[in-house]
């Protein structure tokens, strides 16, 4: 059994000792902001192009946040660097150029750094290329009403809930659409809905981007594996009733191993807007199927607090580990060379913020108790 600690709610991680600076590394200096390569016989200037990291410290510079670029390190330089292998190293910002805070760092040199220049809730602030994929970086206030809001929907969706089960097993029974067993499938394992272009990129899946040879029946059992966002592992076992039994093996029986399951007619998977009117079609209410699996993780934390009106550590670290596994939430530990659950994701983008701050609660009331 896994050891509950509080990094679970907050993290952090000491200052390495300085390292020598490799050959090739690449910063631009404060003073001037001229492109730097570490040589032999050390720091020289370098007739190197970075359009995206000067545009961006120019846009600091402008908004008078020159300052906040230096790096306390060694103030000679600007935060951050390019690695001899071209990745980016070093400090990261968690700033936009206005001051604003941002749910997580990037760093200057980022491949394709992009700011968004919109005050709207419905942008990104921060954008830029990893070998993932791109990542999207947020202001806090914008998280913070984006989660509000969010609870409001879950909370909806909740009393629209049995409405759309009752109707999706109909559905099922009476021979209906491919959509009811699409969101059965998902109702049942709580996995991501899937995008094409992500497929094409990365081989990454999800519910509408399943293969056939992703799924394996074995008698009222269905096995489903296959490699999900940001490269995590999904084996998922599940029993299920005759109805979808009989629906998914004749949606399976005619397909080619590399066929979408979830399909049009053209072979092209569904996609998000379409389970999304699905789900209005069966309940009378649209919604994004992602709050599926956000309603799963809210309905496992309201049942813990009925049936426990204290809990230790443990038992809380049990609850948070459990719903990471349902909604595929891994980390790949480097030491052991393997995915492990990781409840980082579900606590702050899964579960609303009262109720973990009641979970934190129980951490600290145990503290207080004086009980390891």
């Amino acid at each position: 059994m896994g050891q509950p600690n509080c990094s679970l709610f907050r993290e952090g991680s000491m200052s390495p000792a300085a390292k020598p600076v490799p050959l090739g590394t690449i910063r631009i200096r404060a003073k001037d902001l001229r492109v730097m390569a570490m040589t032999a016989s050390g720091w020289r200037e370098k007739s190197l192009d970075l359009p995206d990291a000067l545009h961006a410290v120019h846009l600091y510079r402008s908004h008078g946040r020159l300052a906040m670029l230096r790096d306390a390190r060694d103030p000679r330089f600007i935060k951050g660097a390019l690695g001899p292998s071209g990745r980016p190293v070093g400090a990261r910002l968690m700033a936009l150029p206005n001051g604003q805070r941002l749910n997580a760092a990037f760093s200057l040199f980022a491949k394709n750094l992009r700011f968004h220049d919109e005050d709207t809730d419905a942008h990104w602030d921060v954008m830029f290329e990893n070998p993932s994929g791109f990542t999207y970086l947020y202001v806090k206030e914008k998280i913070a009403r984006a989660r509000k809001h969010k609870t409001h929907i879950v909370d909806e969706f909740g009393r629209y809930f049995p409405k759309l089960k009752r109707n999706v097993l109909k559905d099922l029974r009476s021979e209906g659409s491919v959509h009811s067993i699409a969101l059965y499938t998902m109702m049942k394992t709580y996995m991501r809905v899937g995008n094409e272009i992500y497929f094409k990129a990365h081989g990454h899946k999800g519910l509408t981007t399943l293969q056939k040879m992703d799924i394996r029946i074995e008698g009222n059992h269905v096995a489903f594996n296959y490699k999900a966002k940001d490269g995590v592992p999904i084996h998922i076992r599940v029993s299920f009733p005759d109805a979808y039994v009989r629906r998914l093996s004749a949606l399976l029986k005619p397909k080619s191993p590399e066929a979408f399951v979830f399909s049009h007619a053209s072979g092209h998977p569904l996609g998000g807007k379409e389970v999304k009117s699905a789900i209005g079609e069966f309940c009378g209410r649209e919604f994004f199927p992602h709050i599926i699996r956000s309603y799963f993780a809210d309905t496992e934390v309201r049942k813990f607090f009925r049936a426990n009106r204290t809990a230790t550590r443990q038992e809380v670290f049990d609850l948070l580990i459990r719903i990471a596994s349902k909604l595929g939430h891994k980390r790949y530990d480097k030491k052991e060379h393997l995915w492990v659950e990781s409840p980082k994701v579900t606590v702050n983008n899964y579960i609303r913020p009262e109720f973990v701050e009641r979970l934190h609660r129980y951490y600290e009331s145990e503290s207080r108790s004086g009980k390891p």
